[in-house]
């Protein structure tokens, strides 16, 4: 869809910095979209949409992101060849509350206060107010996103804008290729995690939807709305926001873990370093116990070991991570939010036969049966670097470390009972 802005003009970037009066944008940050089209045989409306048109896709995220997206805005309206903007927000942006409709929701911190406070404090004392600021935001990074809705809102009668809001991105269905992914956020890094031996307990409510759209539909929703706001221009109250949730075709957490490990036992992992052993509880207290007796116990005494005899301890590293991610992810995999995407499936009806085959994005169509092979392949071959050449000795391992995790369960259960024998010896 053409090069990025830090190839095109990096000068656009470089320049900027925190001080929204001392930030510069150039025209030149504006993508012809004709080399979307050259390679493409078909025409259809939304391809035609995109030929020799010029649009903006903002998704930036933390205090930088929003200033450049408020920057962005008020150039805009000079900007005679921008047919759209899309802002990409989060389907989680309006998380404190329990039904999220396609509308814009109004927040107690305005959005240029917010900057001029941003602007005019420094960053230790910034972090010590940041709890104080988001509120009831689990994170920095919906807050933020929450206030460039805000900062949307107020040029929505100036220029073509409208607002993408995708759930939790997992690896692709299709395009590129097949099961494409280059980071480790949310599910990803769980199933990693787990697959390779090191976690066994999560903090999680199985009986929710897990709310996951894989990237290519969703690209291919962005590619669409942006088609859709361009061509239908409406009211305020009628404001172009997308919801692009799988709330009409959901999988619960329970599902996703099931295909976790049925899928972890087929296309396993060469580099796990354990046999998986999982649990879900959505009881805080159960939580934590287990974290100490199936992480941090086995940790430390490992890592106590390794110490004894020369080498680096680690684990207890390894699991400060995984720990950090849980509790990142947790406040998402323990609510469960409501969402009205009435305007979403709207637009899905407007698309031509054509167009919904070349764009396809409807989360309705999609067999999550069919995609979860595909899910996890991907994982293996693009994150871990560890190619489908590799499963043969991948089953042969795993097959070891089934039987050294059953030998090992055998050797607890027996350590116990000879001690809870030796207990009750001594009261006989």
């Amino acid at each position: 869809m053409g090069r990025s802005l830090q190839q095109d003009g990096p000068e656009i970037i470089n320049e900027n910095n925190t001080s929204m009066k001392e930030m510069t944008i150039k025209e030149c940050a504006l993508t012809d979209m004709k080399s979307f089209v050259e390679n493409i045989n078909k025409s259809t409306p939304i391809q035609n949409f995109y030929d020799r048109q010029s649009i903006f896709i903002t998704g930036g995220t933390g205090f930088i992101g929003k200033l450049l997206i408020e920057k962005l805005l008020r150039v805009c309206p000079e900007m005679m060849k921008l047919k759209t903007f899309v802002h990409v927000s989060t389907a989680f942006a309006n998380c404190t509350h329990d039904l999220i409709g396609e509308k814009f929701y109004d927040s107690n911190l305005d959005a240029e206060q917010f900057i001029d406070l941003m602007n005019s404090l420094n960053e230790k004392l910034l972090d010590d107010i940041t709890p104080q600021l988001i509120g009831t935001y689990p994170n920095t990074y919906v807050f933020t996103k929450s206030m460039a809705e805000i900062v949307v809102k107020k040029h929505v009668d100036s220029i073509p804008i409208g607002i993408f809001r995708p759930a939790i991105v997992v690896p692709t269905y299709r395009e590129p290729v097949p099961g494409w992914i280059d980071n480790l956020y949310g599910p990803v890094g769980i199933t990693i995690s787990v697959l390779m031996g090191l976690m066994r307990v999560y903090y999680c409510d199985g009986s929710i939807k897990a709310n996951l759209v894989p990237a290519d539909l969703t690209v291919n929703g962005l590619i669409v709305s942006a088609w859709d706001i361009a061509n239908n221009r409406r009211s305020k109250e009628d404001f172009p926001i997308y919801n692009y949730v799988s709330n009409d075709n959901p999988i619960t957490y329970n599902r996703f873990i099931e295909m976790m490990l049925k899928y972890g036992k087929l296309i396993p992992f060469k580099k796990a370093v354990w046999y998986y052993s999982f649990t879900i509880t959505k009881y805080r207290p159960i939580y934590l116990f287990c974290i100490f007796f199936l992480h941090l116990l086995p940790a430390l005494i490992i890592d106590t070991i390794a110490v004894c005899v020369g080498k680096q301890p680690r684990l207890l590293g390894i699991y400060n991570k995984i720990h950090q991610m849980s509790d990142a992810l947790s406040y998402f995999s323990t609510n469960e939010w409501m969402y009205i995407n009435k305007k979403w499936n709207g637009l899905m009806k407007k698309l031509t036969s054509e167009d919904r085959k070349l764009f396809f994005c409807d989360i309705r169509e999609l067999v999550w049966s069919d995609y979860f092979p595909t899910y996890f392949l991907g994982i293996r071959k693009y994150i871990l670097k560890d190619p489908i050449e590799t499963l043969p000795q991948a089953l042969i391992k795993w097959q070891r470390l089934y039987w050294m995790h059953q030998s090992l369960k055998l050797v607890i259960v027996c350590g116990f009972l000879i001690f809870i024998w030796a207990v009750i010896s001594k009261f006989v």
